[in-house]
């Protein structure tokens, strides 16, 4: 016999009507399917749009892709909401990301990550954050970045350390980015109030850039591992 763990209605096998929660895993128990309608209605059991099998909430677990969840079926792997593999769901909301390369008249350089459908609205973007009286040459690359020296595991290593900062991956390109962003304002702070001091604007503009690149590559994840 078998018990529905809401009502606590007993059943046979042969004569069950309902569905099995967590089935092949741990806590895996019993629904008849007077309800199983409110167990869904209230969050309580969730049911995966690809295969029709049937979860606690608490089994499963949200990662976040491209800015949007993704959780995965314990059984099939798939989006339990739309019901698509990984794969498809990375293509599904995917957003290109461009790398730019702003040179301005003065000789200083600044990059930039630019998450973009087109080249277009990678310029759109950067009409809206720059001031182009001052930009000589703009550069717009997809992809190509270069390796780093690094390995991984010591890049991992470094992370660990830091873990009350860097909680979730993404954190590392905030992180990068903040430090970035201090670099060039502590430049042109300078650049305003010591035009003259061309030297040390210089050497804030290059660090900013070579942090900008080390974000790059780190997101593109290509580490010298020895290959």
């Amino acid at each position: 016999m078998k018990t529905c763990k809401i009502c606590g209605c007993s059943f046979d096998e042969e004569n069950f009507e309902g569905v099995v929660v967590n089935e092949g895993i741990d806590n895996e128990y019993h629904v008849c399917c007077d309800c199983v309608p409110s167990e869904c209605n209230n969050g309580h059991i969730i049911s995966c749009e690809a295969c029709g099998s049937y979860f606690s909430a608490d089994k499963l677990h949200d990662e976040e892709i491209e800015g949007h969840s993704f959780t995965a079926c314990p059984a099939c792997g798939k989006d339990v909401v739309e019901g698509l593999s990984r794969a498809e769901f990375e293509d599904e909301y995917f957003r290109p990301r461009y790398s730019v390369v702003v040179r301005q008249f003065s000789g200083s350089v600044r990059g930039y990550i630019v998450s973009a459908n087109s080249r277009h609205e990678v310029m759109k973007r950067l009409l809206e954050k720059l001031d182009f009286n001052y930009v000589a040459e703009v550069s717009i690359g997809e992809g190509g970045r270069v390796l780093m020296y690094m390995s991984k595991k010591k890049f991992d290593e470094i992370k660990a350390k830091h873990s009350t900062t860097i909680v979730v991956d993404a954190d590392v390109g905030e992180a990068l980015a903040f430090v970035q962003d201090l670099l060039e304002a502590e430049a042109d702070a300078i650049k305003n109030r010591e035009p003259h001091a061309t030297a040390s604007i210089g050497r804030l503009n290059e660090a900013a850039y070579e942090v900008f690149s080390i974000s790059n590559e780190i997101d593109a994840g290509e580490f010298d591992d020895g290959k």
